[in-house]
């Protein structure tokens, strides 16, 4: 499914300062929206204010340039769905009959109910390779379409102006033209397929932690066997694997190979699985994935990103050792951080909006390498067994190796400026 429009996520940081963005293109799969709202750090019970705007969408340009009244993020993907679905002539016909509902008045708002029933009822008519009012007026005259023309006589055609009657014609039809074609929008009558409340009918996608397309191994040469594939949606039970396998005629699924892999988790793709000798690996992985609240599915998502591990065992231990790391979700950058590790560690009685205006971005960099942790689209994570607020020195201090060896070159200075001395 094609991606139509793209949209940006923002909330306002609760502790007052900036913004948290997250972005995603619709159509989407439920955990790419999931992985949106957790960048902009929306929660199912957030209070605080969240705004929802269309960055491109190419089928409908229009979109980018009004408001919209209560956009859902549902509502958006519906409408994503349904602009995907569309024909290029049926894209032609939305775009002749748009400013019908859109008026491109940013004062004015726009409601969902009548954006998404806009991608309804498009069959009006169109004349083909009619592109401007002479070509329309000469297919209305040739055609005998308009009663006052289709009246003159044929010896005293010659005389009317084509471009004069394409007007005219256009004004009747309230017809516009797109990419050659001539639409004529007067017929176009707003359908009421959505009432706002209840969207319509549309495919419902289940929750997966990974699917894979598997199919034969190689070896088979029959082209009818190797062209037959089948979806698994991981975690899967031992009932759910032996489905496949017996829809395959095989006996193993690890005798199987896999065409395609898809991830709920950004940070894991194919390159990180291998081959299907890692399938029990990657189930239970999955298994481990489905019971892990929305605060351990963000952080998961953090250490991933700070760590970058090149094989499912590492993702594996990672999440076996999830405990083991701490994480800072409502900050947005190492400068962040530095005012919430100052505060953690003052009075708490000292007004926190005296760090508001603070430009701590480098002491919040030094600060991270001390700790050891790293800055992610999901906050900040700490290294393994490290707290993020351990008190550490502002300079890096020396291991006891590294000060005998200094001790040492003084040492071996002294003596070389000794010898000079005494020369």
């Amino acid at each position: 499914m094609a991606k139509t429009i793209k949209i940006e996520l923002a909330k306002e940081n609760p502790q007052g300062v900036g913004w948290f963005y997250g972005y995603v293109e619709l159509p989407a799969e439920e955990h790419e929206i999931r992985d949106a709202y957790q960048k902009a750090r929306i929660t199912d019970n957030d209070n605080a204010y969240h705004d929802i705007a269309i960055l491109d969408c190419p089928r409908l340009p229009e979109l980018t340039q009004i408001r919209i009244d209560g956009a859902t993020i549902d509502e958006l993907n519906f409408l994503a769905k349904r602009l995907d679905s569309l024909t290029d002539e049926e894209c032609d016909i939305l775009e002749a009959v748009a400013p019908k509902i859109i008026h491109g008045d940013e004062e004015e708002l726009v409601s969902m109910k009548d954006l998404i029933n806009l991608t309804y009822g498009l069959d009006v008519s169109v004349l083909s390779n009619v592109g401007n009012d002479i070509e329309l007026g000469k297919f209305v005259i040739e055609n005998d379409l308009h009663e006052d023309v289709a009246a003159i006589p044929e010896q005293s055609l010659y005389l009317i102006d084509p471009a004069a009657v394409g007007r005219l014609q256009r004004g009747l039809d309230d017809g516009v033209y797109v990419n050659g074609k001539y639409i004529l929008a007067g017929e176009y009558e707003h359908p009421k397929v959505y009432d706002g409340q209840q969207l319509p009918q549309s495919d419902v996608s289940t929750w997966y932690a990974f699917r894979l397309e598997v199919t034969y191994p190689p070896i088979y040469e029959d082209d009818e066997l190797n062209s037959k594939t089948v979806w698994l949606s991981l975690p899967a039970t031992e009932d759910e694997i032996k489905a496949v396998t017996d829809e395959l005629s095989m006996s193993d699924i690890r005798s199987c190979v896999y065409y395609a892999f898809e991830s709920s988790v950004p940070q894991i793709e194919s390159d990180h699985f291998g081959d299907m000798q890692d399938f029990d690996s990657l189930n239970s992985l999955a298994e481990m994935m489905v019971e892990m609240t929305p605060a351990d599915q963000v952080k998961f998502k953090a250490v991933l990103s700070a760590e970058e591990p090149s094989k499912i065992e590492d993702i594996l231990d990672i999440a076996r050792n999830l405990h083991q790391y701490e994480h800072s979700y409502m900050v947005d950058d190492s400068s962040d951080f530095f005012r919430e590790y100052i505060l953690r560690h003052m009075d708490s009685r000292l007004d926190s909006h005296w760090f508001d205006t603070l430009l701590t971005r480098n002491e919040g960099d030094r600060l991270l390498t001390r700790l050891g942790a790293t800055e992610t689209d999901y906050g900040v994570i700490s290294a393994r067994g490290r707290s993020l607020y351990e008190l550490v020195p502002y300079e890096e201090q020396q291991t006891e190796q590294a000060q005998t060896e200094d001790q040492d070159e003084d040492l071996e200075q002294d003596r070389g400026i000794q010898r000079l001395t005494m020369k």
